[in-house]
């Protein structure tokens, strides 16, 4: 059998993951499982060899593997291929891309295959929802904005600040805990982005190049701004559609936004 886990959002696709090999640990020996880097110098050869050689001692086994649609052999996409419908080995399959056409077939049942989108609007604001509930933390509905604005397409940092704010004891968060708290943002963030507000396109540019130079998204950068200047929403809503399209990554659309 085969499970493939793919798609952008690397936080979702890790939990699902983390929650597949534990169900597999509790039915069967956790000695059953083998980790496979497939990017590594002989590891396609040592998963060959795995994939071949069935143990009378671990007669269900499970194989995770990272990195496989990254190698370019045919012999890998046929071992992996080999697996389809077995019953007595598992793959499980996590990779951030679609698969090329050697291993299209990845998207075909019997495979059991589920895509890691980044979550948007209701579902989004579901999933933080969710996660502050994990974190014994209630949000209220302010706060829950900023987060979804904030935090697009990020659940990597949504999840790190939901588990700092959890550790405070405060049940309910509210926007204003938020600016006290400094949430994930450095101290001088919101100056900066309010800069970008300026009239002066040499200002604009510096204050947008200080914003990438101390690591802020620019895809959080773009969406605080959208926020801020509903006077400019056909603006960045083209922007939106141009970046969804392929036409234009954040970082171009910001740069754009910063000269025009």
């Amino acid at each position: 059998m085969i499970i493939f886990l793919y798609g952008p959002d690397e936080y979702r696709r890790l939990k699902k993951k983390q929650l597949l090999l534990a169900e597999f640990r509790k039915k069967h020996s956790g000695l059953a499982i083998r980790a496979f880097d497939c990017a590594g110098e002989g590891v396609p050869a040592a998963l060959h060899d795995f994939l071949g050689n069935q143990s009378i001692f671990d007669p269900v086994r499970l194989a995770v593997l990272e990195g496989a649609l990254e190698d370019p052999s045919k012999e890998l996409a046929e071992d992996i291929r080999s697996m389809v419908g077995r019953s007595d080995t598992t793959l499980l399959i996590s990779e951030k891309d679609a698969p090329n056409k050697a291993f299209r077939f990845l998207l075909k049942k019997p495979v059991l295959f589920q895509k890691f989108e980044h979550l948007e609007g209701a579902q989004w604001r579901t999933f933080i929802k969710q996660e502050a509930a994990q974190n014994g933390v209630a949000l209220d509905e302010a706060a829950l904005v900023f987060f979804a604005r904030v935090y697009a397409n990020d659940t990597w940092r949504l999840a790190t600040e939901l588990a700092k704010i959890g550790s405070l004891g405060k049940s309910t968060i509210q926007k204003a805990d938020l600016v006290a708290l400094d949430v994930e943002l450095r101290p001088d963030f919101w100056q900066l982005v309010t800069g970008l507000r300026s009239w002066n396109t040499e200002e604009r540019l510096a204050i947008l190049e200080k914003l990438f130079s101390i690591g802020e998204p620019a895809g959080k950068i773009f969406n605080i701004l959208a926020y801020q200047q509903p006077e400019k929403l056909a603006t960045f809503a083209a922007y939106d559609t141009a970046i969804k399209s392929g036409k234009l990554d954040y970082e171009e659309a910001l740069l754009d936004f910063a000269i025009s």
